[in-house]
């Protein structure tokens, strides 16, 4: 009978185990649930960082952007002033070479 009573009580035991374990389970699944909410709003937060950050990245892009544009649109204009400031010299230069060739001959 003694054999009995070790299985029975070895039994026991382990119900008393899975009990135990079963009122624990409840307490640690709500902190794990806490914690997850915890890390998921801290995500959030970061997340919501990250993109202030890259909005004004992109903002800043955005008015770098339009200010190079305006530099070159700048530039283009000044080399068609410059071009036509030379297409006019060479307008005059070939004039003055007309000129000489028809006193040469």
């Amino acid at each position: 009978m003694s054999g009995g009573q070790k299985v029975g009580a070895y039994v026991v035991s382990r119900v008393e185990k899975a009990e135990a374990l079963a009122q624990r389970i409840p307490e640690s699944f709500d902190n794990r649930k806490q914690r997850l909410e915890e890390l998921f709003e801290e995500f959030e937060q970061k997340k919501a960082a990250r993109t202030r950050h890259w909005e004004e990245l992109l903002a800043e892009f955005a008015d770098k952007k339009a200010a190079r544009i305006k530099h070159l649109e700048e530039l283009l204009w000044e080399a068609r002033t410059e071009r036509e400031e030379v297409r006019e010299i060479l307008q005059e230069l070939w004039k003055t070479m007309k000129r000489k060739r028809k006193r040469k001959y």
